[in-house]
Order: structure tokens, then C-alpha cells, then sequence
């Protein structure tokens, strides 16, 4: 990378940076998994609880690395760590299932 870092780092970065917040990182072979330890593990409709993050180039971005999530999404640009923070924190923040609407509105 042009500041003299590798893409390495940058992951090595992120899973820091993710651990200081209270994530578990779990290094992989090909990556690293983040779980997140709130979201229960009984309600997967209301959020993953992890995510395998890779880094690897994207073709459409002039092939700058960027932060991948196992199901193939970018995340961020590898030298936008704050951005890429943000992503995951997103991606496995604790969303408590919403009721589905009633028909007279109040419940009922």
C-alpha cells in the first residue's frame, strides 16, 4: 500500500481496533471472525452474531483492497478503518425483532 503498510496490517488493525470495542476476534486462515458475545445466540432473525471479515482487492475500486464479509459484501476500503469499524459494528449491532403491525394500530 502506498503508506507502507500491508494488507495485513490493516485486517491485524481492524481486529484490534474491533477487540478494544468488545468483540471477540478469532483469527482464521483466511481472515478473521467477529462475534459479537450480546447478540443471543437463541434469536438469529434479530442480527448475525458474526461474520468472517477477509480483505481482498476490488476490481470495481481500481482494485484497492477492501474489507469483505464472508457472504461476499465490502465492507470498506482497507486504509478507511474507521469506516470499516462502523460497518461491523452495523452489521452484528443487537436489533430486537419488531412485532408486525396490527390491524387497528394499538396491539390488538
Amino acid at each position: 500500500m502506498a503508506d507502507g503498510t500491508t494488507p495485513t496490517n490493516r485486517l491485524a488493525v481492524l481486529g484490534a481496533q474491533l477487540s478494544s470495542r468488545g468483540y471477540e476476534v478469532e483469527w482464521t486462515q483466511h481472515g478473521m471472525r467477529v462475534i459479537n458475545s450480546k447478540v443471543p445466540a437463541c434469536c438469529p432473525k434479530a442480527a448475525p452474531r458474526e461474520d468472517s471479515i477477509t480483505l481482498r482487492r476490488r476490481p470495481e475500486d481500481f482494485d484497492n483492497p477492501w474489507f469483505w464479509t464472508v457472504r461476499g459484501e465490502p465492507l470498506a476500503q482497507a486504509d478507511r478503518i474507521t469506516d470499516a469499524i462502523l460497518a461491523v459494528v452495523g452489521l452484528l449491532a443487537h436489533r430486537h425483532p419488531v412485532d408486525p403491525p396490527t390491524v387497528d394500530g394499538a396491539g390488538r
